[in-house]
């Protein structure tokens, strides 16, 4: 027995001795050989990619990108083989329109079964579907859509507004609601609001999440599964041996629950054939019959109807918490975008899609800029250079490279937002007389909260419709405050003790891996508005006359 420990101890050695060396090697080659070694970064991201699974894991990788570039400049090493190029240039070069990149491998983490519009990386597939769903989200689709999404906008202002059986507040001649959180708690109204009408506009499905408790767990079940799919999504190698499942078994038995609710609800779904109304499932599907053979199985059917639901929901619900904390803080933002909303409609019945709610400049600048500030998915969207390589502002990274812009810190780059962490809805107005045209643009130029290019959101013009016709319907209807106290604090940054990036109390803290986010608050009291007609013939009397005054000067300075 001595005789072989005496054998295995100079081998051992001598493995001991080569994994050491072959340790020193990879150490020297990323820092001074490997392609992208001259560029700054976090150490520990130099060696592997556990660094950003761990601010992942963390929900503030936003915030982690953000401080490198604060600390390293605008090309970053976040990963051995990964690049962060915070410029409107590089964001071009990544995610413009047949650009010599795919989606990072990192995102086969996120496919169940099939991949979906979202997860699909080759682009020729990709075109294919993003071809098949868009008729179930054009414009006119949308239009078809309205009645559903005001009829819930309308469930949500009768929710919030104060009800029968509170304890109200009694002030300035006014009934206030008592507190409503407008993200969490009993009254989750962003997640609730956006979920019943992802659900409903999806699959024709009601489930009333702002007014019955029984579903509600199911936004908190996707925004629990998706903190192990955003840490894989950085670290995909923990799926080896089945560790994720090891190292996240609460975020398995959410995506177990949520898994199971989706199957049943689109078993159901599958069996209606003549829906009552249109939804996006049913023109998904005329599509799928058209396309013939490229038609989708009822997995593939699931995967997309499931993301939209998953993605519309999460990310609306918190750009809507984001917009009432920004103009709950900022009194006078909030009172230029309830003149604006008051004098331009009569009635609440005249909020649609059309030419007025489009006129609502204001409003939708709030929405632009909560945004840009807190925008719903905040990390990088990463992508691989293609064959060849890919020069990003005028940076050559080879094949196999992934690439990406953190859409939070190309948000607070003061070179395109002066004043980057300050709520300035005007910079987004030309006629406000805060922004020139170069200013403008240079912040088209870098704004990309849906992404852009051939991979942007496809819901995009979705998300602004349900914004823009809740934010007038919530304006017009009913008046809006911060809750006093230490509770109006909620979902602010914390200017003693926070870590950098959440130190702002003018900021609305997000929590999230880059996918979905959780967040807090704001905590805000409603109040009926009291319309009286006399008043609403007075107000569109005095706009008609301002409206005639403006005309005539203006042509009084053409003459001159």
């Amino acid at each position: 027995m001595s005789f072989i420990i005496g054998l295995a101890g100079p081998a051992a050695l001598l493995l001991f001795g080569a994994c050491g060396l072959a340790l020193i090697a990879y150490v020297v080659y990323m820092l001074y050989l490997h392609p992208l070694a001259k560029y700054p970064g976090p150490f520990l991201a130099k060696f592997t990619h556990a660094y950003a699974a761990y601010h992942a894991f963390k929900q503030d990788i936003h915030l982690d990108m953000w401080r490198c570039h604060q600390k390293y400049g605008n090309f970053v090493r976040y990963g051995p083989d990964r690049m962060l190029i915070n410029t409107a240039n590089g964001l071009r070069d990544i995610y413009g329109i047949n650009k010599n990149v795919t989606k990072s491998q990192g995102y086969n983490a996120m496919v169940h079964r099939v991949p979906s519009v979202l997860t699909i990386r080759n682009k020729k597939e990709h075109s294919d579907r993003r071809r098949l769903i868009g008729e179930g989200l054009s414009d006119s689709a949308i239009r078809r859509y309205e009645p559903v999404i005001l009829n819930h906008i309308n469930h949500l202002v009768d929710v919030i507004a104060p009800n029968e059986g509170e304890e109200a507040e009694y002030k300035k001649d006014q009934t206030w609601s008592i507190s409503r959180n407008m993200a969490k708690l009993y009254l989750t109204t962003g997640n609730y609001l956006a979920f019943d009408i992802m659900s409903d506009v999806v699959f024709g499905k009601q489930y009333n999440l702002l007014g019955v408790p029984k579903y509600r767990f199911l936004p908190d079940a996707i925004a629990g599964s998706n903190i192990r799919t955003t840490v894989l999504l950085y670290l995909p190698g923990l799926v080896r041996g089945r560790l994720d499942k090891k190292l996240f078994p609460a975020c398995i038995k959410a995506r177990n629950a949520f898994l199971y609710f989706i199957g049943k609800l689109l078993h159901e779904r599958l069996q209606v054939t003549s829906p009552k109304r249109p939804d996006v499932f049913s023109a998904l599907s005329s599509e799928n019959r058209r396309a013939g053979k490229d038609a989708l199985g009822p997995e593939q059917l699931g995967a997309e109807s499931t993301t939209l639901v998953i993605a519309g929901s999460d990310t609306t619900s918190t750009a809507m918490s984001s917009v009432f904390f920004y103009l709950a803080h900022n009194r006078t933002c909030y009172q230029a975008a309830v003149d604006e909303v008051r004098s331009m409609f009569t009635s609440r019945d005249e909020i649609k899609i059309g030419a007025k709610l489009n006129s609502c400049v204001y409003v939708r600048a709030c929405i632009e800029e909560a945004m840009r500030i807190t925008p719903p998915i905040g990390a990088s969207l990463f992508r691989e250079a293609g064959p060849g390589g890919v020069t990003v502002d005028g940076h050559f990274f080879p094949a196999g490279m992934d690439v990406g812009t953190s859409i939070y810190s190309i948000h607070h780059n003061a070179e395109y937002y002066p004043r980057p962490h300050k709520f300035e809805p005007e910079r987004w107005v030309l006629k406000s007389g805060a922004t020139t045209a170069e200013q403008l643009a240079l912040a088209n130029a870098a704004m990309n909260p849906f992404s852009i290019g051939q991979r942007a959101c496809i819901g995009k013009s979705l998300a602004i419709v349900e914004l823009m016709l809740t934010f007038a319907t919530v304006l017009w209807t009913l008046d809006l405050a911060l809750v006093d106290g230490k509770e109006g604090e909620t979902g602010r940054g914390k200017e003693v003790g926070a870590p950098l990036g959440r130190r702002n109390p003018e900021e609305f803290q997000l929590y999230h891996g880059g996918i979905t986010s959780e967040k807090e608050g704001p905590m805000l009291k409603f109040s009926r508005r009291e319309v009286k007609a006399e008043q609403m013939e007075l107000d569109a009397a005095v706009d008609e006359t301002k409206e005639r005054m403006f005309v005539i000067r203006e042509e009084e300075i053409v003459e001159i």
